[in-house]
């Protein structure tokens, strides 16, 4: 869903798109009889000198307000600045002057979605059918329509009805693929992004697409991590963790995991060699375009005999500008003392492929009155081909009953890297000092099957 978002905005403006409003507008049967302003008019919009072009229209339609080729222009040229308010405003116009008016029906389909007002978008490329029944046009705004509202097996079957037309464009192949995403289906999605390369190498979009595709989760993932741990003069080796997930689809995916990181990390247990092992059944949604969850439940064997019930739950709040929010907490049921830790913060996109993500973290360990607090800054870059790395520095405090009051500096990194289509590995190093000093280090291994 992630893979998608970041991408929706890509498709709307397109090339492809723009085409087609454009061919509306030299389709319309006055254009070539009226003055040459409209056509410097179409000409400035065209080389998106868009200030430029709207002076000149509004110019046209001051002089002759009743000129619906200059109000046609206008209001495609709005719609393609996201002025969609206005656009609507001179589309309506229109409508009421000639009600069916395939130009006029079809850019404000187009309009209405970008603005996210698909169902009457869809009913403007209806009217447009019942009048042209082969209506292309119509057609491929019903299958981006399909796309943008996230209906990933409706759009594939509506993309599929445009691609029997060899001379189909590289655009309707990124937008196929963009379906197949959705729809849970990545091998065809890279298929199709592979063919609009082929088609047009110098496309960067398809490019992109073809390793963000890498980089995506599979249907089926496994996942197994081993590592060492240093803690001052003990150190162990041992089974990290171990994952199953499932993704059927873009919107949902489920997992079950093996964790043992405790048993790695925490002093005591180290020092004793005791293990703390944790199973975990969770799941994550995508509600819609500004809502993620993930929730966890599970349960944790303790040294001292007692269970564990584990729950851990994350919320992710999409804004504008590709900013996020997060938040969500953990918590640890236990028979004595129940332990709990919250946190939030926010993803910032600094530049295409790299962003920095603040958090705070306070938890209430066990132990008396302990509290300890963190401040943790992720940074975040995709160096393309798949290739992933995430730095983070931690600053922070625990303090307590009997004078407990120690600073807590860190840091790690993290380093993805996709060596085949099915297989990754993953490295990890950690660095931690306060109450004591620990410095870990794991490798992981991922097999990943694409549907």
């Amino acid at each position: 869903m992630a893979l998608f978002k970041k991408f929706k905005n890509q498709i709307k403006q397109s090339t492809g798109i723009l085409a087609i409003l454009l061919v509306l507008i030299c389709n319309t049967p006055c254009l070539l009889a009226q003055s040459s302003n409209l056509q410097i008019a179409q000409e400035l919009m065209v080389t998106k000198n868009y200030v430029q072009a709207e002076l000149l229209y509004n110019k046209i339609l001051k002089e002759n307000p009743q000129d619906n080729e200059a109000l046609l222009g206008r209001a495609i040229l709005y719609s393609w600045q996201q002025k969609y308010k206005a656009a609507s405003t001179d589309f309506e116009l229109l409508l009421n002057r000639r009600a069916n008016d395939v130009q006029t029906l079809t850019a404000y389909g187009y309009n209405l979605a970008w603005a996210g007002i698909y169902v009457k978008a869809e009913s403007m490329f209806r009217k447009v059918l019942v009048i042209e029944p082969l209506n292309m046009d119509a057609v491929k705004g019903l299958a981006y329509l399909a796309l943008w509202k996230g209906k990933g097996k409706l759009a594939v079957n509506r993309f599929n009805r445009l691609l029997k037309d060899s001379t189909a464009p590289a655009d309707l192949y990124i937008g196929v693929g963009h379906a197949h995403l959705l729809a849970g289906r990545q091998k065809e999605a890279r298929h199709s992004f592979d063919i609009a390369n082929s088609m047009q190498p110098s496309h960067s979009g398809s490019k992109e697409l073809l390793q963000a595709v890498q980089a995506s989760p599979g249907f089926l993932e496994i996942s197994v991590y081993g590592g060492y741990t240093q803690f001052e003069s003990s150190n162990i080796w041992g089974l990290r963790s171990a994952e199953v997930a499932v993704q059927p689809n873009s919107f949902y995916r489920v997992w079950a995991r093996y964790d043992n990181t405790l048993s790695l990390e925490n002093f005591a247990l180290v020092q004793n060699r005791e293990n703390s092992e944790a199973y975990f059944a969770g799941g994550l949604v995508n509600w819609n375009k500004y809502l993620t969850t993930k929730l966890e439940g599970g349960y944790r064997n303790s040294p001292e005999g007692s269970d564990e019930q584990l729950i851990l739950l994350e919320q992710q709040v999409f804004l504008k500008n590709k900013l996020i929010l997060k938040g969500g907490g953990f918590v640890s049921l236990a028979d004595q003392q129940n332990v709990w830790t919250s946190f939030g913060g926010i993803s910032v996109p600094i530049m295409d492929g790299w962003s920095l993500e603040p958090l705070f973290y306070y938890t209430r360990p066990s132990k008396g009155n302990t509290k300890e607090q963190r401040l943790v800054l992720n940074s975040y870059t995709q160096l393309g081909k798949g290739y992933q790395i995430s730095i983070a520095g931690i600053y922070g405090a625990i303090s307590g009953a009997e004078g407990l009051d120690e600073n807590i500096y860190g840091g790690s990194v993290a380093w993805m890297i996709p060596f085949a289509k099915k297989h990754w590995i993953n490295v990890l190093l950690r660095y931690e000092t306060g109450l004591q000093e620990l410095l870990s280090a794991s490798l992981g291994f991922k097999y990943r099957i694409e549907r």
